[in-house]
């Protein structure tokens, strides 16, 4: 996965890609939902949800991920923009980035991420959006916890 939240392929895979000459299709752009907007932090999930295994969504750690997004929830503002919309578009403008697979599960969802065309974040807002990050997760995590045992 590939998002605001989950950016180790930025580190090694996308220069690679970029230096060769390859596209890149990311995925994961909304990070499980959690770059939606929607949730509170006060979500349970049902048995069978990866969200259940990932340390991003349990109690501590969501609630510093659920004010991230809040704070970055203002920005995307600034550009008249939903979250999701402010999330795909970041993924979009990273360097080795071609195109970004993000879910849907309702037509006003497929409709809501085809906004994330026709317009860029400023590079002093993408700045913005590292700043939010550093200063709200203390315990940042990957998606290590899918990794094989």
């Amino acid at each position: 996965p590939f998002n605001l939240f989950e950016r180790e392929a930025a580190t090694g895979l996308l220069p690679y890609c970029r230096e060769q000459g390859i596209a890149t299709m990311v995925y994961g752009g909304l990070c499980r939902g959690l770059l939606s907007g929607k949730f509170t932090g006060t979500e349970t999930f049902p048995r069978g949800d990866l969200r259940r295994a990932d340390p991003k969504f349990k109690p501590d750690r969501f609630r510093q991920y659920i004010k991230a997004v809040d704070d970055l929830k203002k920005l995307a503002a600034k550009y008249e923009r939903s979250m999701a919309q402010f999330a795909l578009r970041w993924a979009v403008q990273q360097p080795g980035v071609t195109t970004v697979i993000a879910g849907a599960r309702t037509p006003a969802q497929v409709e809501d991420n085809a906004g994330v065309s026709g317009w860029e974040i400023e590079p002093d807002d993408l700045h913005r959006v590292d700043k939010i990050l550093a200063r709200c997760i203390k315990t940042p995590v990957g998606p290590e916890f899918m990794a094989p045992r």
